[in-house]
């Protein structure tokens, strides 16, 4: 889940005491688009998606902290998730860090696995900083993306048949992430994230990337990579809207909502003209409340 906001991220984390804020500032701070849509729960479910939040927020600061070596990143999540398997396993609700969670994991019957595989997910992004396949990023995306949507499942309600909708809005949300953070993956750590088949199939290199984030100007290549990439997104979002009607009916209007922000950044990145390297393609607070605001009085469905 890579909404990032590194400029916040400057401190080296001792994960070994209480988090740093309570989990609903975890989101208001780093995840405004969620922020936003988890406005339309109700107020229990709203609280234990702000809880599932600061659980996977928490091990993607660590690997996006820029002030750690990778062999101290490594060593963070290791603690990390030893922790959360001994206070999963022993029902230790009352551990400061991950008790809450724990309980909401118990409670709800959420898979132990789906968590395994985002601390894997958070492992590899440390050292993998290339993708050669859509395959191959896909299997990342689950891991790191997919699998958060398939833990709120059960918290936010839904028969067994949204669960591949939820993959693919997982999907879609994580690709617009990687679009629109193109620039800061790579000057910040190393990463690209499009897959070579898929650069080299449009005519972009690794050094064209590198190009870009230090001229801010792109080439026709780019730009149909682009187009590609966002048609390709706008058609996951699509797909996984046609599965609302398998949410619980007090869930859909929040899950659409976060749907819709987040389709707003593809917007934004074409209204900057595809070009993530000299102009930011993250959406505003004012820009959010007119996804919003669209949705109430004038294309809610």
């Amino acid at each position: 889940m890579k909404e990032k906001n590194r400029e916040e991220i400057s401190v080296v984390f001792s994960f070994s005491r209480m988090p740093m804020m309570n989990a609903k500032e975890y989101m208001k701070k780093f995840g405004t688009s969620y922020y936003f849509a988890n406005l339309f729960f109700d107020g229990q479910t709203r609280k234990k998606v702000y809880e599932l939040y600061a659980f996977v927020r928490i091990p993607d600061l660590v690997v996006d902290n820029a002030m750690v070596t990778p062999e101290a990143a490594i060593s963070q999540l290791s603690e990390l998730y030893d922790r959360w398997l001994d206070v999963y396993k022993n029902h230790r609700y009352d551990d400061e860090l991950y008790g809450s969670v724990a309980k909401i994991f118990h409670d709800h019957h959420i898979d132990f696995a789906y968590s395994k595989a985002f601390f894997d997910a958070m492992i590899q992004d440390v050292h993998k900083k290339r993708y050669e396949t859509y395959t191959e990023l896909q299997e990342y995306m689950y891991w790191s993306a997919e699998v958060v949507g398939l833990m709120m499942c059960d918290i936010i309600g839904c028969e067994k048949d949204w669960l591949p909708f939820a993959r693919k809005l997982g999907e879609a949300m994580q690709l617009t992430n990687f679009l629109r953070d193109i620039k800061e993956d790579y000057l910040d750590f190393g990463r690209i994230y499009l897959p070579e088949e898929d650069l080299h199939r449009f005519g972009v290199s690794y050094k064209h990337i590198k190009d870009f984030c230090y001229t801010g100007e792109i080439n026709e290549q780019f730009l149909a990579l682009m187009h590609y990439y966002i048609d390709k997104c706008d058609d996951l979002y699509f797909e996984a809207m046609q599965g609302l009607p398998f949410l619980r009916k007090g869930s859909r209007k929040a899950v659409y909502i976060a749907a819709k922000l987040y389709q707003e950044i593809l917007r934004k990145i074409q209204r900057v003209g595809y070009n993530v390297f000299s102009h930011s393609a993250k959406t505003t607070r004012l820009e959010k409340i007119a996804v919003i605001a669209r949705y109430f009085f004038g294309g809610r469905r």
